[in-house]
């Protein structure tokens, strides 16, 4: 045989045991990255995610030396875009009043959607932000005529009030109404309800109970605060001071010269006189009729919506709380 062909016939033998030989530790390493990247559980696209493996190998099959060669291998996995979250919608009960406006004009500011429920339509005012609510002209009390804006809807905000003649018509109005809306949003499944109450005055309970308009109020905070046990809250605000429009007569009432100067007398009574003044009076029936705080229309609508964001107000929240919420 050649010299040529025997060198033929070795390098086939040699090739042929290589193929066959059982797999050398580099090899197997080179393996199990391979199956890592592969594998699914490995590659999670919820996030960026950059993987830098090391893999060192040695074998005598692939080199005469003992040092090993670092293998790098970079994985990089691009994030997967989500939709932006459409903003919240909130349904306001009366939202053409005093407050309601607020509370609807402060949500749009905020970037929320917002639906107002009220018999009379938006508000007699040539503002901007009155074109982008949606008011729905229905009675409070026809669940069926307004009930289909609440799929969806983050809360519902009760800013119902008023006065009448008689106490039956004050109880049907601050009370009655908000009650049958807490029916529709628990029906509705909408998680949290807010009501605009009122100060919780220390007034004789005949006295509350003759008017209807206390007695009406406390009857329709505890229905909020039994049907939305982790997502109802009952604002208890004073005297509510602002530009108050008088669509009766067309004419605005600047409630805030009065109230906003007794507010600012009424903070610094602490450090004045008037504290010790007002500590005593205190246990005077109806003594708080003067000495609580006034609060801004303003405050009032920014901590309502609050209580939609801040899961921890809920409950009763009172002049000092809407102060500083």
């Amino acid at each position: 045989m050649s010299t040529m062909s025997t060198m033929a016939s070795t390098a086939m033998r040699v090739a042929h045991a290589t193929s066959t030989a059982a797999p050398t530790a580099g090899t197997k390493a080179c393996r199990q990255v391979g199956a890592a990247l592969r594998s699914p559980a490995q590659r999670p696209f919820a996030a960026p995610r950059v993987a830098r493996l090391t893999v060192r190998a040695s074998s005598a099959d692939f080199s005469e030396s003992s040092e090993s060669t670092p293998i790098e291998v970079v994985e990089s996995v691009q994030p997967v875009e989500s939709a932006p979250m459409p903003p919240a919608k909130i349904v306001v009960l009366g939202g053409n009043g005093f407050v309601g406006s607020e509370v609807c004009k402060e949500a749009l500011q905020q970037g929320m959607t917002v639906v107002s429920i009220n018999r009379s339509g938006p508000p007699s005012i040539n503002e901007p932000w009155v074109d982008r609510v949606d008011w729905v002209n229905a009675d409070v009390f026809d669940e069926s005529s307004w009930s289909y804006t609440l799929p969806g809807a983050a809360a519902v905000i009760s800013c119902i009030g008023g006065f009448a003649t008689t106490a039956a018509d004050m109880e049907r109005i601050c009370g009655d109404a908000t009650i049958a809306g807490v029916g529709a949003a628990v029906a509705a499944g909408v998680p949290r309800f807010v009501f605009v109450s009122v100060h919780d005055y220390n007034i004789p309970d005949f006295l509350k109970d003759q008017s209807g308009y206390f007695s009406g109020k406390k009857r329709a905070e505890d229905a909020v605060l039994l049907q939305f046990p982790e997502g109802g809250a009952v604002l208890r605000p004073g005297f509510i001071y602002g530009s108050r429009l008088v669509p009766q007569l067309g004419v605005t009432v600047p409630l805030n010269l009065v109230g906003e100067p007794v507010q600012k007398i009424l903070s610094l009574a602490d450090q004045s006189p008037l504290g010790a003044l007002a500590e005593a009076l205190k246990p005077l029936p109806a003594s708080d009729v003067l000495l609580a705080p006034p609060v801004s229309v303003e405050s009032v609508a920014a901590t309502a919506l609050k209580c939609i964001s801040d899961p921890s107000m809920v409950g009763v929240i009172d002049i000092e709380a809407i102060q500083t919420a």
